[in-house]
């Protein structure tokens, strides 16, 4: 943390704070899933950047306020506060989470299963924006460069959803075979019209081709993915409504 990101997202002092606990935590579980969760929970709050580690706040006289009251964090502080709120937070049945490719999961839906999908809405890969915190999960880090301190593309998924040629196929496909198994979803998306080239409206046209169709309309505020409001570029966050759909077969 400290040689890819101190100075950036953290300051000197923070990154090797987050250093010394990643190497404490502890070797059993499920003490060290605790810990870690807890850890993941303190360099998200104390990282310097406008939701998402995806640009950290530059040393400009308009986000300095904002870097300086990011670095001024304890990420001691905050992993101790993570531990309290997370350790009397159980389920009493266990489930499971798993990463994989949402089309290998439909396979295996059931018409028993709820389905909740909240698919991408912004034409840049999202995997630039949380490898800061995957960094700190895995303990280890390759290279990095550039003002967002990336690591290498290949390390970064890509995914069609975000891009504008293939999202609505994607989406039309996962609909598809979701309903092909019979099973209930519920989806939210932004009701306008977002950067990968999907609205509300064309979502809600490719799922009335494959589902019984209940929507409501809620305002929102939604990060735009590595604005800062620095510049002409974009804010951090704008406000738009938000389509929840549920779709039944």
């Amino acid at each position: 943390m400290w040689n890819a990101y101190g100075g950036h997202y953290y300051s000197p002092l923070q990154a090797l704070k987050l250093d010394a606990l990643q190497v404490a935590l502890p070797i059993e579980n499920p003490q060290r899933h605790v810990a870690l969760a807890s850890l993941l929970f303190a360099a998200s709050n104390c990282a310097a950047s406008p939701g998402h580690t995806a640009q950290p706040f530059q040393a400009t006289a308009t986000a300095m306020p904002h870097l300086l009251t990011a670095w001024a964090k304890d990420p001691f502080e905050h992993c101790l506060k993570a531990l309290y709120q997370i350790c009397p937070r159980f389920s009493n049945v266990v489930g499971e989470a798993f990463v994989a490719d949402v089309f290998d999961v439909v396979a295996e839906l059931r018409e028993t299963d709820l389905v909740f999908l909240d698919p991408p809405y912004s034409a840049v890969q999202y995997s630039r924006f949380y490898h800061v915190l995957e960094t700190l999960a895995r303990g280890s880090c390759s290279s990095v460069e550039g003002a967002g301190r990336y690591p290498p593309r290949s390390e970064r998924p890509q995914s069609s959803f975000c891009l504008t040629t293939q999202a609505a196929a994607s989406l039309g496909n996962l609909l598809k075979g979701i309903s092909e198994r019979g099973t209930t979803v519920i989806l939210t998306f932004p009701a306008n019209k977002s950067s990968n080239g999907l609205s509300g409206g064309e979502v809600m046209r490719i799922a009335s081709e494959y589902f019984k169709m209940e929507k409501q309309i809620i305002q929102s505020k939604f990060s735009t993915l590595g604005g800062n409001g620095n510049d002409a570029h974009r804010p951090a966050r704008k406000a738009s409504p938000e389509l929840v759909l549920l779709l039944k077969p």
